[in-house]
């Protein structure tokens, strides 16, 4: 596992081998509202229907949970204060 600061706004990145599946990389920002995540289906979109089920069932749901496209992006809102929420 490595990890290290990445510049000025002291973002925490941590990467570490997943047997498997390849590697797994996490980021904790210091400050800042946005998050940027990146990586491959289908593990980025398991991850993103992880997240969202099962608040936001519904046929559009249903048809993306299928047919969730390469190049895809989502967007999450969080009504959080902190990142440690």
């Amino acid at each position: 596992m490595c990890s290290g600061d990445t510049g000025p706004l002291g973002a925490r990145i941590s990467r570490k081998k997943s047997p498997g599946d390849g590697w797994t990389t996490t980021a904790k920002p210091a400050v800042g509202d946005a998050l940027l995540v990146s990586g491959h289906n289908p593990g980025l979109g398991d991850m993103l229907f992880e997240l969202v089920a099962p608040q936001k069932e519904n046929a559009l749901y249903d048809e993306d949970k299928v047919n969730f496209p390469t190049a895809a992006y989502a967007v999450f809102e969080l009504d959080i204060e902190d990142w440690s929420e």
